[in-house]
């Protein structure tokens, strides 16, 4: 898991600095996974859920902020539908 760890924090520099192609998006996302895997079951087995947690809470935030990834795309998606509402509004009033 160390490996994968350090594995993963140089494609996330990689990615920062000159982005990523698709395989090595791919493995990043898989590493990823991995990593929630990981967590969930050592939270499954810890037979205190909630000291796991307490202990844990740092991991558990550094596993959902890339999730948080896939809310930049929603607002991309979200803009474009705005540009095509303001040139429809432009195209009806200026026509």
């Amino acid at each position: 898991m160390i490996f994968l760890g350090f594995v993963w924090l140089i494609l996330l520099i990689i990615e920062l600095i000159w982005g990523l192609n698709k395989p090595l998006e791919y493995t990043s996302l898989i590493i990823w996974v991995i990593f929630i895997i990981d967590f969930v079951l050592k939270f499954i087995l810890a037979p205190a859920k909630g000291v796991f947690l307490k202990k844990n809470w740092l991991t558990a935030i550094s596993l959902l902020i890339p999730a948080l990834r896939v809310f930049r795309i929603f607002r991309f998606v979200r803009l474009l539908r705005g540009l095509r509402g303001i040139r429809l509004v432009c195209v009806l009033f200026l026509h």
